[in-house]
């Protein structure tokens, strides 16, 4: 799938008629619309970063990189910078677990990273099961994730930068998916723990 990867393309146009798309994570990741905002018009992202996995489309909101270099700021440059890639990384993966659970049930995902994180939209997932599922791809992603990190450092011993981005890693991936599993709304664990409220 990766070699369907497409250039970055900066997108420059802003497009006044189109709703802010904040705050949108429900159990069917669209906020229950049927019809979900043009992709390419969201308001806010004057310079955003546009690419795409395979077939699925991504967008990366410019303060979503400022919000993690806030969040690391530690003096050093290279260990911010450091930060912030691995934030891009783990939260695209765990965006993306979402997203290919969706793509699997017929939907049409599509992903944005912002500077709470990050949404993915296009589930038609129709019942309970099928939306704990894709709430659980997300964080089970990461954790996965985690896994291969930790045991490619145990294969190949870690030295000086090796080990901030290893740390990083193990604790964005950890820390990231044990937080969406708290079940309150809009996280992941709120989403499955309504679905399971359905269910019954």
């Amino acid at each position: 799938m990766l070699e369907h990867l497409t250039t970055i393309v900066v997108h420059t146009r802003r497009e006044e008629s189109e709703p802010c798309p904040l705050d949108l994570r429900n159990p069917n990741h669209d906020n229950g619309r049927t019809e979900l905002e043009p992709f390419d018009a969201w308001r806010e992202h004057i310079l955003a970063m546009k690419f795409r996995i395979g077939s699925i489309p991504v967008q990366v909101q410019p303060s979503f990189f400022v919000a993690s270099a806030m969040l690391g700021w530690r003096g050093e440059t290279a260990d911010v910078a450091i930060w912030v890639a691995v934030c891009f990384v783990s939260i695209l993966v765990h965006e993306m677990g979402h997203a290919l659970v969706i793509a699997r049930f017929g939907g049409t995902p599509r992903v944005l990273l912002y500077p709470g994180g990050g949404l993915t939209y296009g589930d038609k997932s129709k019942t309970p099961g099928r939306r704990i599922l894709v709430s659980l791809a997300g964080p089970g992603a990461g954790f996965v994730f985690a896994g291969v990190v930790f045991a490619l450092a145990r294969l190949h011993p870690l030295h000086g930068m090796q080990q901030t981005v290893y740390g990083d890693l193990m604790w964005v991936n950890m820390s990231w998916g044990l937080f969406n599993l708290v079940p309150m709304l809009p996280l992941d664990g709120g989403n499955m723990f309504e679905s399971l409220i359905a269910l019954r």
